[in-house]
């Protein structure tokens, strides 16, 4: 379960508040990711996608919260990217307060095989705590992902950027249906 005294959704105010304590600015809408920068969470995809939509016009923001392999490649894009924020690890208490800071959050997990074994993203937690804390919450259809999110419009092709842009975008260009989407 997820502790709904701390996982809970923020007024837009207290959004920008947050985002302020947290050192982020800019206009548009906030796309998130917590945990471990490794590919095959689906990172370099959801760094891309943020990417184009930008180069669309699109107003998008990307925070990742985390650490891992893709530290440095995420440190010398943003160098280049002012859309996109690195916040370095927090403890498990302090993810509320940045999954509440979000518009849509976003779990691109990959299968990964090797040696004839196979893994896939389980439950995902952060999954209902996202939910929990009033973000839209996008996931790739990878082991337990779109079970968890229940509906089929939250859930993207693994691996592939343009379809995580297709899902991506009618939620960044309309605020209704994107909050309607984050209640439902």
């Amino acid at each position: 379960g997820v502790d709904i005294e701390s996982h809970h959704p923020m007024t837009e105010r207290e959004k920008s508040a947050l985002r302020a304590e947290n050192g982020l600015v800019g206009e548009g809408v906030w796309i998130g990711y917590c945990g471990r920068f490794v590919e095959e969470k689906g990172l370099l995809e959801l760094v891309e996608a943020c990417s184009n939509l930008r180069q669309m016009g699109l107003p998008v923001n990307l925070v990742l919260l985390g650490a891992g392999r893709l530290l440095g490649r995420f440190e010398k894009a943003k160098l280049t990217a002012d859309w996109l924020h690195l916040l370095p690890p927090r403890p498990h208490t302090g993810i509320p307060s940045f999954l509440q800071m979000l518009d849509i959050f976003v779990l691109g997990s990959k299968p990964v095989c090797s040696g004839g074994e196979c893994w896939e993203e389980q439950f995902g937690h952060v999954l209902i705590e996202a939910m929990a804390c009033g973000a839209l919450t996008l996931g790739a259809n990878s082991g337990a992902i779109p079970e968890v999110l229940g509906d089929d419009s939250y859930v993207f092709q693994w691996g592939d950027v343009a379809a995580l842009e297709q899902t991506l975008s009618p939620y960044v260009t309309d605020l209704a249906l994107r909050d309607s989407a984050a209640t439902d």
